[in-house]
């Protein structure tokens, strides 16, 4: 893991909350974050703000701190610091806004003296506050607190680049690039275990070749309680089982793979063999593809390198190359015959009755 470090740009009226700016920035410094302000600039004019503007899009987070005062004006009728908070907002830069608690305790010279300016104060702080991270602060000792949890439950929730260490990034990548060969080795290994090479060798059906596959009812509401067994080429299986399967994806440790979710994907599949074979028509059942003729078909798959077994992507290029053509052949799944049982058509028993699936 590498050891980040993240710019934040610190935003408030001046002069009334010289101390809480401070002691923001002694915060963010203790943190091990770059803290960035215009303390060495504080008047307010729109030339000012043309340059702070790229400091706020480098920045990582924006805080915003609101005391009992809403700012000068300048030509537009906005105050500098709610056209500070509009451009990080614009731009993407995730803001954190730390609002005082009580404004009407504060001494009166840090407080606005119109009741205009304290309406723009309430109206600036519930623009700002929505849909962001907020919290409240009444000591300096508390706003401290509140931006060290702030801060880190962004770090957490927005994700940004951050500063690392030039010879930290050149590690992090020779690590990832040896876990990357680890892992290939690992699988050179496992193809090459002695248990394997003693096997005789296993010849796969070919694509043309037929496979028999369960479908078991999977609705208690199915009128029949009925099973059935299919038979259909290895090919257009592959079709069937790519267009019914249901894809998670998971992310743990940094990596993301993919997750199919059976049961779902088994629902999936049956409901659209039982209707191919009924040359589209409703089945009077619902039909899972049965447990075990998917642990057949999803092991075939594997072994014919169609299917993955780790990644982001189930299925290989060549299984989505060979599902595209069969596709634009316009011939899919004709081959699906029942040889056991019976897949029966759904027949209305009374006008207008309902599919109870």
């Amino acid at each position: 893991m590498t050891d980040k470090r993240y710019q934040v740009f610190i935003s408030s009226t001046y002069e009334d909350l010289k101390e809480e700016r401070r002691a923001v920035q002694d915060t963010l410094i203790s943190m091990g974050d770059f803290p960035v302000q215009m303390e060495s600039f504080p008047a307010t004019d729109e030339e000012q703000l043309e340059y702070i503007k790229p400091l706020i899009e480098a920045c990582d987070y924006y805080i915003l701190i609101i005391g009992g005062r809403y700012g000068s004006l300048l030509a537009d009728g906005k105050s500098y610091t709610e056209k500070e908070f509009l451009h990080a907002a614009a731009t993407g830069v995730p803001v954190i806004v730390l609002v005082h608690s009580n404004p009407e305790e504060l001494p009166r010279n840090k407080t606005e003296e119109t009741s205009e300016g304290h309406e723009k104060l309430k109206t600036f702080t519930a623009l700002a506050s929505d849909g962001r991270i907020r919290k409240s602060w009444n000591t300096t000792d508390g706003l401290k607190l509140c931006v060290r949890e702030a801060v880190d439950h962004a770090k957490k929730t927005k994700k940004r680049t951050g500063w690392v260490k030039g010879d930290t990034v050149a590690s992090t990548a020779a690590l990832q690039e040896l876990e990357a060969l680890r892992k290939k080795v690992k699988k050179l290994e496992t193809l090459n275990h002695p248990i394997l090479l003693e096997m005789a060798p296993l010849k796969l059906p070919e694509l043309s070749d037929t496979v028999e596959i369960e479908l078991e009812h999977s609705n208690i509401y199915s009128r029949f309680n009925s099973s059935a067994k299919i038979r259909g080429t290895w090919h257009e299986t592959l079709i069937a089982f790519h267009m019914g399967a249901i894809v998670s994806l998971n992310a743990f440790g940094g990596d993301t793979s993919f997750q199919i979710e059976k049961e779902n994907t088994r629902r999936k599949m049956g409901g659209l063999l039982a209707r191919t074979v009924l040359k589209g028509a409703r089945p009077a059942n619902s039909y899972d593809v049965s447990e075990t003729s998917f642990a057949l078909l999803e092991s075939y798959f594997i072994e014919a390198s169609l299917l993955n077994d780790d990644g982001v992507k189930p299925f290989s290029e060549l299984a989505r190359k060979l599902a595209r053509r069969f596709t634009i052949a316009g011939t899919p799944l004709k081959s699906f015959e029942v040889i056991e049982g019976e897949i029966s058509e759904y027949k209305a028993l009374m006008p207008d009755e309902e599919i109870p699936f």
